[in-house]
């Protein structure tokens, strides 16, 4: 895998009576990880990029699973790894004379 982190924040909706069957299925998913229920059959996922599977594999995977009725990007973001700098909260702030005007 390269040095890019890739990872992808969802939430997953799940028909009424398929809920622990899609939860089984979608926690299977190389790359993929539940982190939260809420009411109603909605589900916090992550999935990241890994060595045989890309994250947005993972996306179209969960939508296939039969009883989910969406799936809803809420975060994704792309890191070089080796690149500190491109995270925005290390990476210094320009003096606000520096700044561009729009």
């Amino acid at each position: 895998m390269s040095g890019v982190h890739n990872v992808c924040g969802v939430v997953v909706h799940v028909a009424p009576g398929r809920l622990e069957a899609a939860r089984a299925a979608i926690a299977a998913l190389p790359g993929v990880e539940l982190h939260a229920e809420a009411d109603q059959g909605r589900l916090v996922a992550t999935a990241v990029d890994t060595d045989s599977t890309m994250a947005i594999d993972q996306l179209a995977a969960i939508n296939r699973i039969p009883g989910v009725v969406s799936t809803t990007l809420a975060y994704h973001a792309m890191d070089d790894e080796g690149d500190a700098a491109a995270d925005s909260r290390t990476a210094p702030r320009a003096a606000a004379s520096e700044q561009p005007r729009l």
